[in-house]
């Protein structure tokens, strides 16, 4: 966990919700260690972060524990790969949405799939895997497989070029843990497990592990571990790492 009030490392706000200084690392929540990244909108203004990512692949995929705070009368989470500005779009593009609409207390693909139901103060796991030679994504949540080649709606999604986390126009917290990318099939620490199932991607020989939780620790997690003795949220990452 990185410490409550800052923003984690390599984010980006892209638009500002409730305030720059409201999108934060919060130890209010936490999936996993003793933090999340909280993220709060307002009515009609979104609070969107972004992670940039790098990949060639015809086939990425993202996953996250997300919990709602609280329930309001509309609006939706729609967190999803992105990139700004893009495809003619002044407030950038999302490509393979999972939506958290308020309204239904839906989980809804791009098309309006019904893919669940949520409750406010849940924590849900959320994986996507996205086919960018068919525009098709496959959605896991908890584990169970819920979408099967749901069509996306933007066009050209080798634009990609990020990871966008949202708290909508509900105006709610929206609190994210665990979050990474990753190429599916992909085994860059060659152990014969895929990374996309591979807890610990990156594991190798002589790689640094300062936190001892058997996950190779990236640059900045190392920094911030020796500046403020704190162990990391995240700190593996796949082929589709990001930077």
């Amino acid at each position: 966990s990185f410490a409550p009030g800052t923003l984690p490392p390599g984010w980006n706000i892209v638009w500002s919700g409730a305030g720059y200084d409201q999108q934060m690392v919060s130890d209010d929540q936490s999936f996993s260690g003793t933090s999340s990244f909280r993220l709060l909108g307002r009515p009609s203004w979104s609070a969107v972060a972004e992670h940039h990512i790098s990949s060639d692949s015809a086939e990425i995929g993202y996953e996250f524990k997300i919990l709602i705070g609280s329930a309001a009368r509309w609006g939706e989470e729609h967190p999803a790969f992105f990139s700004y500005q893009a495809e003619g779009n002044q407030w950038g593009t999302y490509y393979a949405a999972v939506r958290f609409d308020h309204r239904r207390r839906a989980i809804l693909a791009e098309d309006g799939t019904l893919l669940g139901r949520w409750s406010p103060g849940t924590w849900y796991a959320v994986r996507v895997i996205l086919d960018r030679t068919s525009n098709s994504y496959d959605v896991w949540i908890d584990g169970a497989q819920v979408g099967f080649d749901l069509p996306i709606k933007a066009q050209f999604p080798k634009l990609i070029n990020a990871v966008a986390l949202v708290s909508g126009h509900a105006g709610v917290p929206v609190y994210y843990d665990d979050v990474s990318a990753f190429t599916p099939g992909g085994d860059i620490d060659g152990d014969g497990i895929p990374d996309s199932i591979d807890p610990c991607p990156e594991v190798n020989p002589g790689l640094i592990d300062l936190n001892v939780d058997g996950c190779v620790d990236t640059p900045m997690v190392i920094a911030a571990y020796l500046k403020e003795g704190i162990s990391p949220v995240v700190d593996e990452l796949p082929d589709a790492a990001m930077p």
